[in-house]
């Protein structure tokens, strides 16, 4: 799980492969700032047979669709497999103007 470009100005991109092909039943991104606070949260679309999640642009606003301050901020995938199972991944973001 990673974002690219890192650091990043206007906008970055979050990606994850994993080797889960038609096992993944739902897939959650949740950025946080470092304060611990909830800043946007995305629900991708499962695509089955695939080895990746499809890239997710984060244009660096919150949910409430304000832009998001410079500084660094945490996200975190959680994934829910066919069996209820979940595992979760981090990445840090570098927010630069």
């Amino acid at each position: 799980f990673y974002s690219f470009p890192n650091p990043a100005s206007n906008k970055t991109t979050l990606r994850m492969e994993h080797n889960q092909p038609n096992q993944i039943k739902s897939i959650e991104i949740d950025i946080y700032d470092m304060m611990g606070h909830l800043v946007k949260h995305f629900t991708p679309i499962v695509v089955e047979g695939s080895y990746s999640i499809p890239n997710i642009e984060w244009d660096f606003t919150s949910n409430n669709g304000s832009k998001v301050a410079e500084g660094i901020y945490m996200a975190r995938i959680i994934i829910t497999t066919i069996n209820g199972e979940q595992q979760s991944a981090h990445a840090k973001i570098v927010h630069k103007r």
